[in-house]
């Protein structure tokens, strides 16, 4: 991935107007790497209870 997400690279414009990213940005694998480490690999993320996963095969 060579272009980057960037507020020049996203007009602002009216919401009459609103547009949803693009498509790359949901379809890329480089992105997707790139939302997990920036996202969430920096610092812990509650995910459930210990008591909410107590027995084997549990899941939330």
């Amino acid at each position: 991935m060579t272009e980057s997400l960037s507020t020049p690279s996203i007009a602002v414009t009216p919401l009459s107007r609103a547009s949803t990213l693009p498509s790359y940005l949901y379809l890329d694998a480089d992105v997707l790497e790139r939302e997990k480490e920036r996202v969430f690999g920096r610092t812990w993320q509650l995910v459930a209870r210990g008591d909410e996963l107590a027995r084997v095969g549990d899941f939330v």
